[in-house]
This record gives C-alpha cells, structure tokens and sequence, in this order.
C-alpha cells in the first residue's frame, strides 16, 4: 500500500517539475520570438528609410551606383552600404539569417532594361538586441543547470521529509 503513495508521489514530483520547465521554456521561447518580432521590424524600417532616401537622392542624371549616392544614403540612414552581385546575394542571407541584431534591406538594382543585376545590401548592427540575443543564449544554459539542480533538490527534500516518513508509518500500521 505504501509503495502506491510513494509512487504517486513520485508522479506529482515529476508533473510539478514539468510543470516549472515547461514555463520557463515557455517564456524563452516568447522572449526569443520578440527579438526576431523586433528585428523584422528593424529591416522594414531601414528597408523604408532607404527606399525614401534613394528617391529623393536620384535624378535623371544620377546613376544609382554613384559613390557620392551611396555615402549620402549611408549617412542618412547610419548604415553600411554596399552594391552586391546576384551570386552573392545567397551568401549574404545566409550570413544575415542567424543574426537577428542586424538589421538589413536587400533592394534590387534595375537596370535600363528593367533586368535585375545588382542590389543595395544596407546593413546595420543593434548594439541592444545583440546584448540581448547573447544573454538569451547563456541564460539558455543557467537555466538548465538550475533547473537539474532545483528537480534534484526537490526530489531529495520530498522523499526525505514526505516519502520516507509516511512509508515508515504505513509500514508500521501494516506489521501491526
């Protein structure tokens, strides 16, 4: 009879703890989906600003891969900018992609036959959503060791100060 309490004990020590990492995951996860929520934003936003400068920079006699254009965009929007070829349009996203403290706006560069050869690759690193990401991810892993440590303890301290003592009196009623 005892060993029925002890184990369902054992059931509820395993479902509280579940419980407790299922919410910190929980809450990770929506911390982590904010700070991509907060980079896509970031890229519209620069994407736009970008998009409003170079048409108010270009006339019918500028050329878009003006030096002076570029400098002038960069400067208003306080980015790095630079003209990227189409090969390398699929390294520069896949160096972008796991970096959401970057903002970027990759915008196409028509030329006078309307044919896409070139684009505008803005970009511009968040100092606070770096720091940010960084802390996420070492918390990532303090929070597992805590969470180990904490399952252990309240394991430990509930089959010392519950399990034990309660099998000892059923025990007792039971030889008796």
């Amino acid at each position: 009879m005892f060993h029925k309490i002890e184990n369902r004990l054992t059931i509820l020590i395993a479902i509280v703890l579940l419980a407790f990492a299922g919410t910190i995951i929980y809450l990770k996860v929506n911390e982590h989906k904010l700070i991509l929520l907060i980079s896509e934003e970031s890229n519209s936003a620069l994407k736009i600003s970008i998009t409003n400068n170079l048409q108010s920079s270009l006339n019918s006699e500028t050329e878009i891969i003006d030096d002076e254009v570029i400098r002038q965009i960069s400067k208003a929007t306080n980015s790095e900018i630079t003209i990227i070829n189409t090969e390398e349009k699929e390294s520069v996203l896949k160096y972008i992609s796991d970096k959401p403290f970057v903002s970027y706006a990759l915008i196409e560069l028509k030329d006078k036959n309307e044919t896409t050869k070139k684009y505008l690759f803005a970009k511009k690193e968040s100092i606070a959503i770096k720091q940010k990401y960084d802390s996420i991810k070492k918390e990532y892993s303090t929070l597992v060791l805590i969470f180990l440590l904490f399952a252990l303890t309240i394991t430990a301290a509930l089959f010392v100060q519950i399990v034990r003592p309660i099998s000892t009196i059923i025990g007792s009623f039971v030889s008796n």
